[in-house]
């Protein structure tokens, strides 16, 4: 068996995992669009939720959380519950599917995946998205499924694991990929993605794509880039910039 090319600082890292949403793929306005427009569209508001908190959740988290805040909520059955956010996952789904051209790649995150792969760096995914929806992000970027060693959305998690902020997402996502965790770099854009990959207790950098820098650097993250130009730098990864 080969020794795998060590990348970054004293070349300690052999693999690489990447969140996608705001880390490979710009998608938070998209995101955002479409939650907007499904709320609207079943007649409820969400106005009065913290940015935030619509940040990293999965979309029966998200919509659960609008729908605790309706008047209406508590003289709804649980069936019926269910039924609404069912619905409105799957009109949010279409809503984001059909309009994924307006989602843009993260400076640099085609180049550094494509260089990375070159280089024959175990990679992989781990998001909250489902896995149609990282399908259509992957498509969007150019990027094929079997450039990644492990993808892990939020559907395939075993019975019982929970999706980030829990450490377990990034915990068997990182198992997966590296025998040897300790060799895992973990690329995260928002504070729960960075929690789930810390409380992993993975060595994690992120892109100030979500959050503050300041907001980072108090999560614990390494470093913090403003793209992934910059991360190659730091990894010692050679990528070249693209025409604007």
């Amino acid at each position: 068996m080969h020794q795998r090319i060590g990348i970054g600082p004293d070349n300690k890292y052999t693999c690489v995992g990447f969140d996608l949403d705001n880390t490979l793929l710009y998608s938070e306005n998209l995101n955002k669009w479409a939650t907007r427009k499904t709320t609207a569209d079943w007649g409820f508001k969400y106005s009065r939720m913290e940015k935030q908190d619509l940040v990293g959740l999965t979309n029966k988290a998200l919509f659960y959380g609008i729908l605790r805040r309706q008047d209406s909520y508590k003289r709804l059955t649980p069936e019926r519950q269910t039924q609404i956010v069912n619905g409105m996952i799957g009109m949010k789904r279409q809503f984001f599917n059909d309009r994924i051209d307006l989602a843009t790649p993260v400076a640099g995150a085609v180049e550094i995946v494509m260089a990375l792969h070159q280089l024959s760096i175990p990679l992989a995914i781990a998001t909250v998205a489902g896995k149609r929806s990282l399908g259509i992000s992957l498509k969007r970027l150019g990027l094929s499924e079997e450039m990644f060693n492990i993808l892990i959305p939020s559907d395939a998690l075993p019975a019982g694991y929970l999706p980030k902020p829990d450490p377990r997402h990034w915990a068997y996502t990182a198992g997966l990929l590296c025998q040897d965790l300790s060799k895992v770099l973990v690329v995260e854009d928002s504070l729960k993605g960075i929690a789930s990959a810390r409380g992993a207790g993975l060595d994690t950098v992120a892109l100030s794509t979500t959050a503050s820098r300041e907001e980072l650097i108090g999560a614990g993250v390494l470093e913090v880039f403003k793209d992934h130009f910059e991360l190659a730098k730091w990894l010692g990864v050679e990528i070249e910039k693209g025409e604007e």
